[in-house]
């Protein structure tokens, strides 16, 4: 049986501001740039960043080859562009610009999965 204090509510007086705190609360945020530099630092150093079949199949033809995203993504020199973005499969993704191993621009699309902790590259130009 449910204490007295709970029995006395009455659900329809709960302000509605409270509730949409309440929800806002479990939104997901971006993470920051540090924390998305520790990421994939963690996730070069196990190995488990790979790529996307948009990345590795259908952007085949762009000759980046893994040592190059793997190359650029250690480099502390990379740099973000522009804001996260939502993901349509949840999380965010960042736009990072760096460079190849023979110093080309490289840009990457990458999506942190923290449930795996690997770093999936989602296109690569």
């Amino acid at each position: 049986m449910p204490s007295a204090h709970l029995r006395n509510w009455d659900v329809e007086k709960i302000p509605f501001y409270t509730l949409n705190i309440m929800l806002r609360l479990t939104e997901p945020k971006p993470m920051s740039e540090a924390g998305l530099r520790d990421f994939i630092n963690r996730a070069l150093d196990r190995g488990f960043v790979r790529e996307g079949f948009h990345s590795e199949v259908e952007r085949a033809d762009r000759d980046i080859s893994d040592e190059d995203i793997r190359y650029g993504l250690s480099l502390k020199s990379w740099v973000l562009k522009g804001l996260p973005k939502p993901s349509k499969t949840g999380g965010f993704k960042y736009l990072i610009k760096t460079v190849d191993i023979e110093n080309a621009e490289l840009h990457l699309l990458v999506k942190p999965e923290t449930g795996t902790s690997s770093l999936k590259i989602l296109t690569k130009y």
